[in-house]
């Protein structure tokens, strides 16, 4: 139950890319497979179309989640700013004098 609950906590993306890479990593381990068995030139055009393909889904993730992160730290800060702003306005109106 706890590990079923932990997953569903994954974006979907991250489920996905999770997914992926397991996926990888047989199929890497599959070309070892064929290697060792002679078929060393399969093996190689295997395991560098398999690399290129873990390698660009995994920058493309990465650059995703920098920009995601980036862009909602933005927003906390636009609105800590707006905040004090706020809080810096009603400060001064509660201590007019001429209310």
């Amino acid at each position: 139950m706890k590990k079923k609950m932990k997953f569903d906590m994954f974006t979907y993306t991250k489920k996905w890319t999770t997914i992926i890479l397991v996926f990888c990593i047989i199929w890497i381990c599959a070309s070892y497979v064929l290697a060792a068995h002679g078929a060393k030139d399969i093996a190689e055009t295997l395991g560098m179309k398999v690399i290129d393909l873990t390698k660009a889904i995994f920058c493309t993730y990465i650059i995703r989640a920098f920009f995601d992160t980036y862009s909602e730290k933005k927003c906390d800060y636009r609105m800590f700013r707006e905040c004090i702003k706020h809080e810096e306005i009603k400060n001064a109106e509660d201590e007019n004098p001429l209310r």
